[in-house]
């Protein structure tokens, strides 16, 4: 895809070259060169030679045949001796200068690692920060294959993939549309990383490739509860009931209380618990958790998120949001436990309309 000639200026010679991309139609290289041509004014109007760049083309001219492999020095006449010997000079120090920067943007760019690892107690990066490249996740879940496809989120999809090293993780892929920047994403993910406890899943890694962001978790095989409690509630004992009632209540102490800090959920249903293979609950999806540090206890928000059915009143009124607000959650997520019933789907009469309603009206109670 290049072409060469010569052209008689004057009494000299000048060479010429231009070379388009391969992805180019010809006449798409021909604009491109034409526009390329454009520039030279602009840009090289006191040159005896030009080099032009542009993304798809390029084209460089000079009073010597370059493309044959002949150098200025071997074909100009010998006055021009001092100007090679100049233009040298000019070369080396531009490459000296530009070794001096490189090293320069490097010590700043360790600089900057070493600050954040200190900011954020990382004493290894290459350990304690986690990122998968993009291309990984690609293969891992065979190009987000609807094969692969686990179910699909409040933000965004979630997949089945299988790592390099053969270790089955389950990847969700945020939707693009996300407000969320990749710095508080990052932010957000290390926050989570370091949470640790029994009853949460467990957060392998994360990516943010331009606009993909994506999380990685370690995969539950039993998937959710929702699909367990509602769809196969005979697999499920009395037993069973309260050791997963249990282990979502002790998830939840953890997160107001025995963590670093105070975190609120703010979105506990049925199908944000996942059960591993002996099926222990662990809470999952904390896109919409909010921390609370030093003595905070509530906060306000005009925007109100969380799924119907499992919100408390004060927050779906007046938009305030506290512990209480997952405790509410977990109280009717404890009624759908016991009764195999799903909280919005439950209609016994017109006066109760919900499962939740059923209960405070008959004062309904199980043994």
């Amino acid at each position: 895809m290049y072409a060469t000639g010569k052209v008689a200026f004057e009494d000299k010679t000048v060479y010429a070259l231009v070379q388009c991309t391969r992805d180019l139609s010809a006449n798409d290289c021909s604009m491109c060169l034409q526009s390329a041509i454009g520039d030279i004014p602009g840009c090289c109007y006191a040159s005896i030679g030009a080099r032009v760049w542009s993304r798809s083309c390029y084209l460089r001219y000079e009073f010597y045949p370059f493309y044959l492999g002949e150098t200025e020095s071997t074909s100009s006449s010998t006055n021009q001796g001092g100007k090679n010997k100049s233009s040298k000079i000019w070369m080396i120090t531009a490459i000296a200068v530009g070794v001096v920067l490189v090293i320069i943007i490097i010590i700043f760019y360790l600089c900057f690692i070493r600050n954040w690892q200190r900011k954020n107690g990382q004493g290894n990066i290459s350990n304690d920060f986690p990122f998968i490249d993009i291309g990984s996740l690609c293969v891992a879940t065979k190009n987000f294959s609807d094969s692969n496809k686990l179910g699909q989120g409040g933000f965004g999809p979630v997949y089945k993939g299988i790592l390099s090293d053969g270790m089955e993780v389950a990847i969700k892929r945020l939707s693009t549309c996300s407000e969320q920047g990749s710095e508080e994403f990052i932010n957000e993910v290390m926050l989570i990383l370091k949470l640790q406890h029994k009853n949460l899943v467990k957060l392998l890694g994360f990516c943010v490739d331009g606009e993909e962001k994506l999380l990685v978790y370690e995969y539950l095989p039993n998937g959710s509860l929702d699909v367990v409690l509602f769809e196969k509630s005979a697999h499920l004992d009395w037993t069973k009931r309260v050791d997963i009632i249990n282990g979502i209540a002790r998830g939840v102490l953890y997160l107001h209380e025995d963590s670093r800090l105070q975190i609120i959920h703010r979105d506990l249903k049925a199908s944000n618990i996942l059960l591993d293979c002996d099926m222990n609950p662990k809470i999952s999806d904390f896109g919409m958790a909010r921390i609370f540090a030093g003595s905070e206890g509530e906060a306000n928000t005009t925007t109100i998120v969380g799924t119907y059915g499992y919100i408390a009143p004060e927050y779906a009124m007046e938009g305030l949001y506290s512990i209480k607000s997952d405790v509410f959650g977990f109280g009717v997520l404890l009624l759908e436990i016991i009764t195999g019933k799903r909280n919005a789907g439950f209609c016994y009469s017109k006066s109760t309309s919900s499962l939740l309603a059923y209960v405070c009206v008959h004062k309904f109670v199980c043994s």
